[in-house]
């Protein structure tokens, strides 16, 4: 669910971005979510939904959801972190 230039991309390869990173970035992704929104509503909000296990749109709620799926993904399998 965030969009990223190729170049980043492959920089970042295999690692999860921070918490501090996502939290600094917390605006941008935001109006990311905001923009795939408008631009295909019922899939975001399906696909939005299935991460924050609720059927009604809530950005600020999905957006915890998402910082925490990345902290227990990055412990239960030893990801490494990255920040650029």
């Amino acid at each position: 669910m965030l969009p990223a230039a190729p170049r980043v991309n492959r920089e970042k390869s295999d690692r999860l971005p921070t918490s501090n990173l996502l939290k600094r970035r917390k605006d941008t992704i935001l109006s990311y979510w905001e923009a795939m929104h408008q631009a295909n509503p019922v899939r975001f909000v399906t696909e939005a939904g299935r991460l924050a296990g609720t059927r009604q749109l809530d950005l600020a709620k999905t957006f915890h959801v998402m910082l925490e799926s990345v902290e227990v993904t990055a412990l239960q399998r030893g990801c490494l972190r990255w920040e650029p």
